[in-house]
């Protein structure tokens, strides 16, 4: 079971609109799927609009989360070749889960995408970032 923590997690710069925000967290919401996070809702302010997302990983305060972009370019974060298997498996299964509900992302690339500890050996993937 992974761990759960409401974090804002998706900063957005001033040239992304509030609409484009709603907008997204309005597609996720419309998501029920184990490789996307839950969406918590919205929080406008001054320098930031942002997503309150899911997010798993973090637990006494330690991150145990990346985007598969630093893991990869990480040299503590060890990830085998079964557990990469997994992740490939998972994010597929979730994006064939959005082509079938006729969503599709526009922006696949690994930063795009979390990977979450969830024990010793498992890793759990989250996709984000529809914009």
């Amino acid at each position: 079971m992974l761990q759960l923590m409401l974090q804002l997690i998706e900063h957005y710069t001033d040239l992304t609109t509030k609409e484009a925000v709603v907008d997204e967290a309005s597609l996720l919401s419309r998501i029920s799927h184990e490789a996307f996070p839950f969406v918590f809702g919205v929080a406008f302010g001054e320098l930031h609009n942002m997503l309150v997302l899911e997010v798993c990983g973090i637990t006494e305060g330690i991150e145990h989360s990346f985007t598969i972009h630093r893991a990869l370019q990480s040299k503590s974060v060890c990830v085998t070749e079964t557990s990469c298997l997994h992740i490939l498996m998972q994010r597929c299964k979730g994006f064939n889960y959005l082509h079938c509900t006729g969503i599709v992302h526009n922006d696949i690339k690994g930063d795009n995408s979390l990977i979450a500890k969830v024990n010793l050996s498992e890793w759990q993937p989250k996709i984000i970032d529809f914009n």
